[in-house]
């Protein structure tokens, strides 16, 4: 029996098909699971996103100042009877500090190309210094690299009175300064903070022996023959929460055993 609408009213609005409160409440419910599922994966992207940016920051920064310093120090070793690793040339003002866990002095040098030969004019006194800068959120210790370099004043060199290259004193103001790299969290040996670690040959072992509590004396006597260096890099944020960017570095340089000649005329030359 079919139903006819009342008189007056007309056929579409007494039409039963449309939606009902449940189920425009059960679309609604829905929709929103689609718009969290949606949002939930825009944040994990954009958390990976950062992951992966502080990784990539972490590496490039570490890997630039480990190739800078093992670079220098395959060029060192100009002058002070032909020593690597050398002690400073005169005490150093703070905040640098002798040779030891957290500062790296050597001599390098680069031959003159106006001169057409291989003759060293200036040679650069360095002081790679390591500084805490604070704590990581997670409490890590951060700090920053630096090179400082000291070039010789006039009249140095085989011509001075001394017969060795001469420098200005050893503070920051008369250094060039230039950050190797930012965040950097040492290694914690013996709970002392390290990043270069200093071996002497051992002629008894046959082997590279350690040298801890008398570093300074050791590169005044042309004892230090080896230097490792070690390091954790970190993003520019400094972030070391668990799977943000944290890249250990590890390297060490090996120096000649011997200098090339061992008459005078080795004082100002390059042994490694």
């Amino acid at each position: 029996m079919s139903i006819t609408p009342p008189a007056g009213i007309p056929a579409a609005l007494a039409a039963e098909d449309g939606l009902t409160l449940i189920e425009l409440l059960v679309a609604m419910v829905a929709g929103m699971a689609v718009m969290l599922a949606l949002f939930a994966t825009l944040e994990f992207s954009a958390k990976q996103e950062a992951r992966i940016t502080e990784r990539v920051q972490a590496n490039r920064g570490g890997r630039y100042a480990m190739t800078e310093m093992v670079e220098n120090l395959h060029s060192a070793c100009v002058g002070f009877n032909a020593s690597a690793i050398q002690a400073p040339s005169t005490k150093p003002t703070s905040p640098l500090s002798e040779l030891g866990p957290t500062d790296l002095w050597f001599i390098s040098a680069n031959g003159s190309p106006s001169s057409g030969k291989s003759v060293i004019e200036k040679v650069y006194e360095h002081d790679v210094h390591w500084v805490s800068t604070g704590k990581s959120a997670t409490g890590e210790t951060l700090g920053k690299l630096t090179d400082y370099s000291f070039e010789s004043t006039a009249g140095s060199g085989p011509a001075s009175k001394s017969g060795k290259w001469e420098f200005p004193t050893l503070e920051t103001k008369n250094a060039k300064a230039r950050v190797l790299a930012t965040n950097v969290i040492p290694q914690s040996l013996s709970g002392t903070n390290t990043i270069f670690q200093y071996y002497k040959f051992s002629s008894t072992p046959g082997e590279f022996v350690q040298v801890t509590s008398a570093i300074p004396t050791a590169a005044t006597e042309n004892k230090i023959e080896k230097v490792a260096i070690g390091f954790t890099a970190t993003s520019t944020a400094g972030n070391t929460n668990k799977g943000y960017g944290m890249s250990p570095f590890s390297d060490s340089v090996v120096f000649r055993l011997t200098p090339a000649e061992t008459s005078e005329e080795a004082v100002n030359e390059p042994c490694t």
